[in-house]
């Protein structure tokens, strides 16, 4: 069988699906590099871990200047002449805070950033029977309880992708560093929620429910600020992890 010009030609599946230089329209037609952007979510990265570490040794010194603080009646909040180191932590503190907020609003625009071009760039390195979308990689951190889920199949199939060529239509995902930090969150929002349940029991059968809650409060910064530490540092691993994956195929 012949065709003339004006026929029509057949196209072969191949052809049809990557004809872009993407699978299933999603991502970019061409590789598109992503080192600028990892580099900065990674510095961002480290420097919140910095902070968060120094955020919860404030947190615990004040908890125990006012655990140490044996004039403070129940209820009583502490003035400068009973601890002027107090309030020279709190006013650190508060500017960490603020330099704290800043740099996690900055480290959440790069890393979504970042994820979203290494999403994309699926489908240019090969990658068949990709599910998620560049879009919804990124969507799904900002919807209330599915975002304790989804952003993780995201990302074991971002790894496993960008490991085998396969998307998550037809494989299983599998990630060690997306697992162990989604478990990190997890327990840290459990830590927290623990935490203020028993804070509460406490304050209504101690009698001096300051120094309890206080106690309780310098245990779950000291946990929050362990378990915040690695779970910033599993992400500086899977972005360097994902770069190195995606550069070499």
């Amino acid at each position: 069988m012949t065709y003339q010009d004006s026929d029509p030609q057949p196209v072969q599946p191949d052809t049809l699906e990557y004809a872009s230089g993407n699978v299933g329209g999603m991502g970019y037609a061409t590789f598109q590099p992503n080192e600028g952007r990892a580099r900065t979510a990674i510095v961002l990265l480290w420097i919140n871990l910095v902070l968060t570490v120094i955020g919860a040794i404030f947190s615990v010194l004040i908890g125990v200047i006012v655990l140490t603080d044996r004039t403070q009646q129940v209820g009583q909040v502490l003035n400068p002449d009973q601890g002027a180191a107090f309030w020279v932590l709190v006013s650190f503190g508060g500017v960490v805070g603020f330099a704290a907020f800043a740099a996690w609003v900055l480290m959440i625009v790069y890393y979504m950033m970042w994820q979203y071009r290494a999403a994309g760039n699926l489908g240019p390195l090969g990658v068949r029977e990709q599910r998620y979308t560049p879009g919804w990689n990124v969507g799904w951190w900002f919807i209330p309880f599915a975002n304790l889920v989804m952003p993780f199949r995201c990302m074991r199939e971002l790894e496993t992708a960008s490991r085998t060529g396969v998307g998550a239509n037809a494989t299983k995902p599998k990630s060690d560093l997306a697992n162990r930090t989604q478990i990190l969150l997890l327990l840290n929002i459990g830590v927290g929620l623990v935490g203020g349940l028993i804070a509460g029991i406490m304050s209504d059968f101690d009698e001096n429910p300051t120094t309890a809650s206080n106690t309780l409060n310098v245990i779950v910064e000291v946990a929050s600020g362990v378990i915040g530490t690695i779970y910033l540092y599993l992400f500086i691993r899977f972005i360097k992890l994902i770069q190195s994956l995606q550069e070499t195929r």
